[in-house]
């Protein structure tokens, strides 16, 4: 259990950099993807279906054989729903004002390096470094949505892969409710639940 979890929140991590708060997402009513995270101190390449509506979120992977879903709404709570248990985890998110630009293709310290096609998609590839880590973004000049990105960590690469991308196709906000009878239980603050799973990431 200790190790989904930290799978978890190591993809949650990944997902509020290039998802959720990249202006890219916010441009369309909605997106839904296949998101694919490797490198080093992630034990197996894992994939994940990533819903994002406004600040909603949803992803879905399966873990150890079991299924995990992460729901995010209006980014101030999340829940982790295990649909074999027929229960969730509430983890409120605390309020916070980046001091900072978020998004990442924003920051100045981000420069096109040259242009790319991935999955047929042509691209500018984005190169910089942020806060000591080497970034490396390749973004589909049709839609301007990151489809792979690099960062060099202390522990190595950390590679993401987008593909399947489905844009405005989430209608209403359903697929971000828990469904009626699951038992929720309640679990700290994710802030410090995030901070603990990254100064412990990499360790079994």
């Amino acid at each position: 259990m200790k190790r989904l979890f930290k799978i978890l929140f190591v993809s949650i991590f990944i997902l509020c950099l290039f998802g959720l708060r990249s202006e890219a997402a916010q441009q369309f009513s909605s997106i839904k993807y296949d998101m694919s995270l490797s490198g080093s101190g992630i034990p197996a390449e894992m994939t994940q279906t990533i819903y994002i509506k406004g600040e909603n979120i949803r992803t879905e992977m399966n873990a150890s054989g079991k299924k995990m879903i992460m729901i995010v709404k209006e980014g101030r709570e999340a829940y982790s729903y295990m649909p074999e248990q027929n229960m969730a985890i509430h983890i409120p998110i605390p309020a916070q004002k980046p001091d900072k630009e978020i998004d990442y293709l924003k920051r100045p310290e981000m420069k096109i390096v040259g242009q790319d096609t991935v999955d047929g998609r042509p691209c500018d590839v984005y190169q910089g470094v942020i806060e000591g880590k080497k970034i490396k973004m390749w973004v589909a000049k049709d839609i301007q949505f990151p489809l792979r990105t690099e960062v060099d960590t202390e522990r190595g690469k950390v590679i993401t892969k987008n593909s399947n991308i489905e844009i405005n196709t989430i209608r209403d906000y359903a697929v971000f409710t828990l469904p009626a009878g699951v038992k929720i239980i309640e679990m700290g603050n994710m802030g410090q639940m995030m901070q603990n799973t990254r100064s412990s990431y990499g360790e079994e």
